[in-house]
């Protein structure tokens, strides 16, 4: 892309000045991780780490190894919670620390392979240049995978379109010593260590109020909101409804309360207040790095995390939407393909476009995958009909399609949709019928969902444009060493 057509925005701070005050908030542990356990006082007094603090790292590191071999729930368990109430207050004062002299809110995304990145450019070129947000964001990533490092081609292009952008190689940090490593070989990569990487990159965030977002969950409404709205201000936490309803067997071998009819969570959108929820994400970290015994009783990692507000004791913080997720629609031959996910604000706004399966971009093409309708079904209809990731028949389906507009047989907006599903379409999404048909809303252009799903279109063809006139030789959104 031309000079002319590059727009210079000043970083606040510097990419440097994010990852110092991360790496400063968790140095000691690196230290503490690097000296051999019985070091003397002297020596650890002459390179600056207090004693208490050494010996947590070495407490830590025993409950580690008291936890190998454990593959059942309850043993393993109480050996992180027997660490956790003999070291709570140090703990504690570790935290303190690791939230001291950081950002107050902010954005954190997992993503460094090239087709995540270019998902990640065109939520976050809605974020700055649609909504006008200037909510600071760190993109992280595990450096030490070859195939998921963003290349410095990229990281100046995405940085000269979208301000105060940063990117920090999370496997450079210090990984604390009281959690099982991420992976048995930390070079390697699988989709299981990219679900753990979530909770690592919560547990790390450089904002003390931080919002996680999967790369192709973009906004359609400033996220910022969110932390300024009272619910986040009395639970210190935001999680989003996930497909499928009922309690999950981690729970029920937790002795969990039961969640009756309520779903699951999505662990896709995330806003948590790490200062006052710092012990329960200790325990989402322990959750998804002991994955060979806590993802065979939930589905990944997208349950841990209430999970981890109830073994912190902080369950009544637990605030999930009560509005579920929309199934986002492009209307086909023969019925409409699944797009993703409508995930709404608490008042039932439509809040987020989470794109997933095969409704993400892909580098490969042209092709913008437009969104044009949206339903909103119950647990009931994906129980009977199950999760289907390409086209759904058209039978699924009321025969009149409700269009966005004030006029109309039946007035609604994005705002309303919930609503509307009720009074326009006689369609329950709390009980519903598993069979009984989805009513079809179609979304306006002008609308403020429309805006965010033509403002991602239009920054993935952005991005497409100049890949291809950069020609072959080129490492934007490529692997390093890709053309070699």
């Amino acid at each position: 892309m031309g000079a002319g057509r590059m727009r210079n925005v000043a970083q606040r701070p510097t990419t440097r000045a994010v990852m110092m005050a991360m790496v400063g908030a968790l140095a000691v542990l690196a230290v503490q991780s690097a000296l051999p356990a019985g070091t003397p006082g002297e020596l650890l007094a002459s390179v600056g780490i207090p004693m208490p603090a050494t010996l947590l790292a070495s407490a830590g590191a025993a409950a580690v190894r008291a936890g190998e071999g454990l593959d059942s729930l309850d043993p393993a368990r109480q050996v992180f919670a027997d660490f956790v109430a003999a070291h709570r207050g140090q703990l504690e004062l570790l935290w303190q620390g690791r939230t001291e002299g950081i950002r107050e809110r902010g954005i954190v995304i997992a993503a460094g392979k090239p087709g995540t990145l270019a998902n990640a450019f065109a939520s976050l070129y809605v974020l700055r240049h649609t909504l006008k947000s200037d909510l600071p964001v760190t993109i992280m990533y595990w450096g030490r995978v070859a195939g998921d490092v963003p290349t410095d081609e990229t990281i100046a292009f995405m940085k000269m379109h979208i301000s105060d952008l940063h990117f920090v190689d999370a496997s450079a940090l210090p990984w604390p010593a009281w959690h099982r490593p991420l992976s048995k070989d930390l070079d390697s990569w699988k989709q299981t260590d990219g679900w753990k990487f979530k909770a690592f990159v919560l547990y790390a965030a450089p904002y003390k109020h931080a919002m996680f977002l999967d790369s192709d969950a973009t906004p359609a409404m400033d996220p910022a909101a969110l932390f300024d709205h009272p619910i986040f201000h009395s639970t210190g936490s935001m999680f989003w409804q996930e497909l499928w309803c009922g309690d999950c067997d981690l729970f029920r071998q937790l002795g969990m309360p039961s969640i009756g009819r309520e779903r699951q969570t999505e662990s896709g959108i995330i806003l948590v207040d790490r200062q006052r929820h710092w012990l329960m994400l200790e325990w989402a970290l322990w959750l998804n790095t002991n994955d060979h015994i806590t993802y065979k009783l939930a589905y990944g990692d997208k349950d841990t995390f209430r999970a981890a507000f109830y073994l912190a004791g902080t369950l009544s913080d637990f605030f999930q939407m009560e509005y579920p997720l929309g199934l986002m629609l492009q209307e086909k031959e023969g019925g409409f393909w699944n797009r993703g996910y409508l995930q709404p604000h608490p008042n039932g706004s439509a809040m987020f476009v989470h794109r997933v399966a095969a409704a993400k971009f892909e580098l490969g093409s042209d092709d913008p995958k437009p969104i044009t309708h949206v339903t909103v079904p119950s647990c009931k209809y994906f129980g009977e009909k199950g999760w289907n990731s390409e086209l759904i028949p058209r039978d699924h389906f009321q025969d009149k399609v409700f269009v966005e507009s004030k006029a109309g047989v039946c007035p609604f907006s994005m705002h309303t949709l919930y609503d509307a599903a009720r009074r326009c379409g006689k369609y329950d999404w709390d009980e519903a019928e598993g069979g009984q048909q989805l009513p079809v809303f179609e979304i306006a252009q002008k609308g403020h969902v429309g805006r965010a799903i033509s403002g991602a279109a239009d920054a993935f063809l952005l991005l497409r444009s100049e890949m291809k006139e950069r020609g072959k030789d080129s490492l934007l959104f490529q692997l390093d060493g890709a053309h070699g």
